[in-house]
């Protein structure tokens, strides 16, 4: 079979495995204590769709899953993984668990980076800790798993050894970098001889952790060298997992760059005989077949990209690119940037959801008119579905392009993800047999004439205009983002949401002087965890962007900005543009005068609650689904 992409569906061999291609499916997982009511959770996310889906590997288990009473679950997790011809890899951890009396063991006594209270290893323990490991290989071997995947990344023992911070041991363990490989080196040597000499074994390392106690990527280097002949490939991640300031890099956001650990990969691929797989934001089948056409990695390690579509391996396989589904890299498939507020994935309603989303929407079971008002993300996706479900679909949009907020929300350098799903919903309403009708204004007797069966309102949301004195001197933030030469080289920018600090954030990059003036405490107060620290330490990366918190603006005029913080202290800023990024109100008023028109009317989307890209896709969904 042709295919656009010969390197990436080439075979691969790692010692006396061969894969059918070069795309593995990251470890990931929620406790199974989180499971949901609509979730087989299977392998903890979505094994099953990402085994059918076309993927060469497939990681199950976790810590417990060798336990006698896990047992059954692990091998169904393994049988579902097997179940289209992908290979089936399970992650060992390096890691230590709380002992009775709440202490983990590491490679010095203190206090751990999580603030657990931890002990320094002695030789019996690190002994102990070998033959639990050697235990959980032969107990994989048994069950019939293809390959090991042993993390030594992230916030492993691996990265507390080889700190020349957190170990501060003076016996052969610590001091000379020599040293402080040793124990890490001794577990990789009774793994590789309790796994045999023909058993893939990956080997998964950040490339440097990202926090100043971390090692230097020339002492990783160094590991790596050393590891040759005891592991078959080592796969190329970055950062910490529960520090969230390195959180952010092991699981890059919309403010780095794709393929974020390709150099140092491209390092390690040059200097050692090991074969190299990439991980860290390879977010397209493009960017895969780069990095393997061009000898930066010898295979790609995906984990967001296949939540927001299991199935693009096989839709690249087949060329099929315009229907993969993008990840926004938004982060709210991620336990901890939601802290399980809200697990979800903002393009792909079936994550966590198996058991109530089918992969292909249920026929209806009579054909039905919908008029959906508003083309943004939420009337979209509820247009999609209902046309997908057999209904006659009529889409109006009063502007002369369907997207809705989707023209500024994906604007700019950090958007290029959200301007990829953009082109997505466009391409799948041209397939489609929707009845788009553009540059058309909606009023509740033009939709009263279409007679309805059921009625969607997704009018959106508008900018709020703050009651500010001089108000007139200013421009909205949309309009900027529109035209970016709206801003002039001293910008003040009012409001501190997602809206004023991203943008903010990319005008001070470009070189003007920025302050932003926020009225609470707490700026980008709306994104998740690992969004605002990731978009924090750009922010002190910046050194023309400053903000003032606690403080309300009290007047514009045509070249200042008048604020007052909560004592009373004032003060004047200089502007050559003021820019009004106070939020966005909810159309709601003008939407329920659509009401009564006919019984089955909802409103979907920013006209209900301003939201996100996540509500407007799930809610969206859910209503073309069952109208």
């Amino acid at each position: 079979m042709k295919t656009p992409y010969p390197h990436l569906f080439s075979p691969l061999q790692i010692r006396g495995l061969m894969l059918k291609n070069r795309i593995i499916a990251a470890p990931m997982g929620i406790i199974p204590s989180h499971k949901i009511i609509s979730s087989v959770n299977y392998g903890g996310m979505s094994a099953l769709d990402r085994s059918l889906g076309g993927c060469a590997m497939v990681h199950t288990g976790g810590m417990n899953h060798l336990d006698k009473y896990e047992l059954d679950t692990t091998v169904e997790d393994l049988s579902v993984a097997h179940q289209n011809g992908a290979r089936a890899a399970y992650e060992l951890e390096f890691f230590s668990l709380p002992d009775e009396e709440g202490f983990v063991r590491g490679p010095s006594a203190g206090i751990r980076f999580d603030g657990m209270k931890m002990k320094a290893f002695d030789r019996e323990q690190m002994d102990q800790l070998i033959a639990d490991q050697v235990r959980r290989v032969r107990g994989c071997l048994r069950l019939g798993y293809d390959a090991l995947t042993l993390h030594f990344g992230h916030d492993s023992l691996c990265g507390q050894f080889l700190s020349p911070v957190w170990n501060q041991r003076t016996d052969e363990y610590g001091g000379s970098l020599e040293n402080r490989m040793r124990f890490p080196l001794e577990v990789l040597r009774a793994i590789r001889a309790a796994a045999g000499p023909d058993f893939p074994l990956i080997l998964r390392i950040s490339r440097q952790l990202t926090v100043p106690e971390s090692y230097s990527e020339n002492e990783m280097a160094a590991f790596l060298k050393a590891a040759e002949g005891l592991v078959d490939m080592v796969n190329i991640s970055c950062g910490m997992d529960v520090v969230h300031a390195g959180n952010v890099h092991a699981v890059p956001t919309i403010f780095e760059p794709h393929c974020y650990n390709a150099e140092f990969a491209r390092r390690i691929k040059q200097e050692t005989s090991l074969q190299v797989c990439l991980v860290g934001a390879v977010m397209s089948p493009q960017e895969a077949e780069a990095v393997i056409a061009e000898g930066i990695a010898d295979a790609v390690m995906c984990g967001r990209s296949l939540i927001a579509d299991p199935y693009w391996p096989k839709k690249a396989l087949e060329g099929r690119d315009a229907d993969i589904v993008p990840c926004l890299r938004c982060m709210h498939c991620y336990h901890i940037a939601t802290e399980h507020w809200n697990i979800q994935c903002s393009v792909n309603p079936r994550f966590r959801r198996e058991n109530r989303v089918p992969l292909i929407p249920q026929p209806a079971a009579k054909r039905r008119r919908i008029v959906i008002v508003g083309g943004g993300p939420a009337g979209i996706q509820a247009a999609l579905t209902a046309d997908q479900r057999g209904h006659e679909v009529i889409l109006i949009e009063k502007q002369s392009r369907l997207g809705g907020a989707l023209k500024w929300a994906s604007a700019g350098p950090f958007k290029e993800d959200l301007r990829r799903y953009w082109d997505y919903l466009l391409h799948q309403v041209r397939d489609s047999t929707i009845d788009v009708r553009l540059n058309e204004t909606a009023t509740p007797e033009t939709v009263e004439n279409l007679k309805p069966d059921a009625l969607i309102l997704a009018l959106g949301a508008e900018p709020v205009q703050p009651r500010i004195e001089g108000a007139e001197h200013a421009v909205q933030a949309l309009a900027v983002i529109e035209n970016p030469k709206l801003a002039k080289r001293r910008c003040v920018i009012i409001g501190g949401g997602t809206i004023g600090c991203e943008l903010g954030l990319e005008l001070a990059e470009s070189g003007h002087e920025v302050t932003i003036v926020e009225v609470s405490q707490q700026i980008y107060a709306q994104a998740n965890h690992l969004t605002q620290t990731a978009l924090f330490q750009h922010f002190e990366r910046a050194e023309s962007l400053h903000t003032l918190t606690g403080c309300a603006c009290e007047q514009i005029g045509p070249d200042f900005v008048d604020v007052c913080d909560g004592s009373g202290q004032r003060q004047r800023l200089a502007a050559d543009t003021v820019i009004l990024a106070t939020g966005m109100k909810a159309r709601k008023s003008e939407a329920m005068a659509f009401y009564g028109i006919c019984p089955e009317t909802a409103m979907v989307g920013d006209c209900n609650r301003v939201a996100k890209i996540l509500e407007a896709t799930n809610e969206g969904y859910f209503l073309g689904a069952t109208v």
